[in-house]
């Protein structure tokens, strides 16, 4: 189990704990959480090397301390959850904590306790050189369960009372309280969970004063290992809870209802366990029905069904890496389990892998040459021909067992609902696309962010703040649709928005405005209808008055909510009619950020410590002490800057702080840097905009004296969308190895067919305005969503000429 988890994984496992304990509650109820010791929070971890020697724990208090443990794991084990027990074991533990530590143990256990609620951020893949990033996080359920941290930080009364106002969907400071010692792989944390709190500059540094120093390396809480024995729901109940998976299997309405009423059986026990049960009722009461379900699901399918299920998990298995088919052995040898079910033996694994660097091999050569559409065409074939390699290798009984063990391709969709962020009842996607047919959504949230979408519509910087003020003002006033309560809850709150959005759009723009917006919208929309059976807004026809222009029939409307590909449902004249509406093809593909106060790239490239750039600056240790410091007030300004989930923000505001601070910290450099070093900033900064970009670092006002012309400017980008489209191919037809070394040949590639756009002169401007290249810089990879700084990020140099 690694130490250091990223910060999504600890949130949803969090949420998860949270809706299944909201579901224990009678309707409208939350569960007051137990006032914690954050000491107490430690002893999931206690015989864990980094918290043995960070709190210099003798043989003897580590002894006595896991002994606390496990009784605390028997006592969850054998007795029903009650608020009474939680408090008491609680009290017992944090007892024997103070018995067992010095004073200054027990004081550095709260500390990595405080840790672990308050620092959030992420850790990166191993070799990518990307730092894990940590910062603080202050939520509501946070100080009603850890009161510590309220008198550490120093809270305001307007903050006590922000924190006492009910969450949207989660009950305000109430909140869920996962029981201590329940058993989970993780500690009762509710930390980066729902509302964080911007603090103060004041109360950050209070709160990185409470919790000492940083355990870098992280520790890892251990579970009760009898509730991983505990059986579950089997997976089947949730296949056959998919429509799409029904029908597939030929499941009959007598068959579906025998099966959906064994599934409301474990939905009740995993009520029960959160308020009636012990674990250990639980586990017995779980093992039977464990027994059962597999009885009715034999009694209940026949043979074939029962074989084309299990066919369908099969291929649905998350983490299995196959296909979309899950059947073909090009991936199947992968996975060591499929190599000892189908006797894969290493020979063929060998050839196997041939196959694999043959076909990536010859993609690399498609791919760099740099035309897209060749190159399309060109792995279409390649990757055809690598799966017949693939095939042959199989001998004809293995061929077949894998045949009959994945059989034909599923391409309807496993799941029918979606989750309830409160795990009150949640609707099925065609309830929800019913409530969102024909509804606005996030147009207010495009006008104030989208720089390309502002420039297209000419839009004053008054109508662009405007749109911020009425987004916030909506996100405050209807919550956010996924906190809706089932589908009636959900319908009624789109609703809401819906009209909402379209009195704001009404005062913000002018009719000629509105129309061009629309269009655009509706383009938007158009491109978001990707997934069969999963989008909630099924093409531009869902748009506000689409349906009405076209004249889609009520049965039109029903198939595009059941999921029906819109191209299969429209009419020829009605997607015709569809395609004026939407207008001129709007040129920008996504979402342009808008040019607004922002810190500079090297700023936020130096509020990193070590890395290439302060590597390059080869700084002074009085110049790295001053740096740091300056860096400490900087990123204080980032933590408390941070809006919390679901609150009307103002990001004018919130940025201009940002953009302040930032500029502050840049003109702090200069009070320690040579004059040789100053000199080197700009240079260093545009190589580090190049890393990210070379488009954007060319076009920028900095390298105005490049002068380049319209033409030029139309061709960099025509480049850019090439690079894109080449990237995409090789995910497609997972032509890269893991190390990404063909996405970052290809980033390398596209630089070149860039620069080369320049003349020579502007060649020879832009290698002075950069200077030398920075050693350890590194690329982007286009198209692709990356974690943490951008100049972290790969393997390439910075393109020079």
């Amino acid at each position: 189990m690694p130490r250091v988890r990223p910060a999504l994984a600890l949130a949803a496992g969090l949420a998860l704990l949270a809706a299944e304990a909201a579901r224990s509650q009678p309707s409208g109820v939350r569960r007051a959480p137990a006032p914690t010791p954050l000491a107490v929070l430690v002893l999931l971890g206690i015989d864990d090397p980094a918290v043995v020697a960070d709190l210099k724990l003798t043989p003897e208090q580590l002894k006595t301390l896991v002994a606390r443990r496990q009784a605390g794991w028997d006592e969850t084990y054998t007795a029903a959850p009650t608020a009474e027990a939680t408090a008491a074991r609680i009290a017992a533990t944090d007892a024997a904590l103070k018995a067992t530590l010095s004073p200054a143990q027990y004081k550095r256990a709260a500390q990595l306790g405080a840790q672990r609620v308050l620092l959030t951020g992420f850790s990166p893949p191993p070799g990518r050189g990307v730092p894990a990033t940590k910062s603080i996080r202050f939520t509501a359920s946070a100080v009603a369960t850890y009161p510590e941290l309220a008198d550490a930080i120093r809270l305001t009364d307007e903050q006590k009372k922000t924190l006492a106002a009910p969450a949207p969907g989660f009950g305000g400071a109430s909140g869920f309280q996962p029981p201590l010692f329940l058993g989970r792989d993780e500690p009762a944390v509710p930390a980066g969970g729902f509302g964080a709190l911007p603090l103060t500059a004041d109360q950050q540094k209070a709160a990185t004063e409470f919790m000492g120093p940083v355990l870098a390396a992280g520790w890892t809480a251990k579970t009760d290992p009898r509730v991983a024995a505990i059986p579950s729901s089997p997976r089947a109940l949730a296949l056959l809870a998919a429509k799409d998976v029904r029908a597939d299997v030929g499941v009959t309405d007598e068959q579906g209802k025998a099966v959906a009423e064994t599934a409301e059986r474990w939905t009740k026990l995993q009520r029960e366990r959160f308020s009636t049960l012990s674990l250990k009722d639980y586990a017995a009461a779980a093992t039977g029905l464990a027994a059962e379900t597999e009885k009715l699901l034999a009694a209940t399918l026949t043979p074939t069904q029962a074989a084309r299920l299990k066919q369908i998990d099969r291929q649905t298995q998350p983490g299995r890496g196959l296909q979309a088919s899950g059947t073909h052995v090009e991936e199947l040898y992968k996975a060591a389990e499929s190599v000892r079910e189908f006797g894969i033996t290493p020979e063929q694994v060998a050839a196997l892998d041939g196959v694999w660097a043959a076909f990536r091999a010859d993609a690399a050569k498609a791919l760099l040459s740099g035309e897209p559409a060749a190159a399309e065409k060109r792995l279409a074939d390649l990757a055809a021909a690598r799966r017949a390699k693939a095939e042959a290798v199989l001998t004809t009984a293995q061929a077949a067992t894998v045949k009959d063990a994945f059989g034909a391709p599923f391409t309807g969709s496993t799941r029918d609902r979606t989750s309830g962020a409160t795990g009150a009842k949640t609707a099925d996607l065609g309830t929800i696309r019913a409530a969102a047919f024909g509804r606005y959504t996030t147009e207010l949230n495009r006008l104030a962010l989208d720089a390309a979408v502002q420039a297209e519509l000419k839009l004053t910087p008054e109508q662009v703040k405007k749109a911020e003020e009425a987004a916030a003002a909506v996100q405050t006033k209807a919550t956010p649709p996924w906190v809706g309560a089932g589908a009636e809850g959900f319908a009624k709150t789109m609703a809401e928005r819906s009209a909402l959005v379209e009195a704001e759009l009404g005062k913000l723009l002018t009719p000629a405005q509105g129309k061009r917006f629309r269009e655009i919208m509706m383009q938007a929309r158009e491109r978001n209808a990707i997934t069969k059976g999963a989008s909630m807004l099924p093409s531009a026809v869902s748009y506000p008055g689409a349906a009405e222009a076209v004249g889609l029939t009520a049965d039109q409307r029903t198939a595009l909510i059941a999921g029906t590909d819109a191209a299969e449902v429209l009419t020829a004249p009605q997607k015709e009619t569809l395609a004026k509406l939407m207008g001129e093809p709007f040129g920008a593909a996504r979402a342009a950020q808008a040019a607004r106060p922002r810190p500079s790239r090297l700023v936020i490239a130096l509020a990193q410590p070590g890395g290439p750039v302060e590597r390059e600056l080869a700084l002074t240790p009085e110049q790295t002490t001053a740096l740091a410091e300056a860096r400490k007030t900087y990123q204080a300004v980032v933590a408390a800057s941070r809006p919390g989930f679901g609150a009307g923000t103002n990001l004018s505001a919130r940025e201009t702080a940002l953009a302040d601070a930032g500029a502050a910290f840049e003109k702090s450099l200069a009070t320690f840097l040579t004059p040789a070093q100053t000199k080197r900033l700009p240079q260093i900064s545009r190589q580090i905009a190049a890393a990210a970009d070379l488009v954007a670092a060319l076009t920028a006002p900095d390298a105005a004296e490049l002068a380049l012309t319209d033409d030029q400017k139309a061709r960099l980008a025509a480049v850019a969308g090439e690079a894109v489209r080449l990237q995409r191919l090789v995910t497609t037809h997972s032509a890269d190895t893991p190390d990404q070394a063909l996405a970052f040949r290809l980033r390398d590639a596209a630089d070149e067919r860039m620069l080369a756009v320049l003349t020579a002169d502007q060649r020879a401007k832009w290698a002075g305005l950069t200077g030398p290249p920075v050693a350890g810089l590194r690329k982007t990879i286009p198209g692709r969503f990356v974690f943490g700084p951008r100049t972290e990020v790969g393997t390439g140099e910075v393109a020079m000429p």
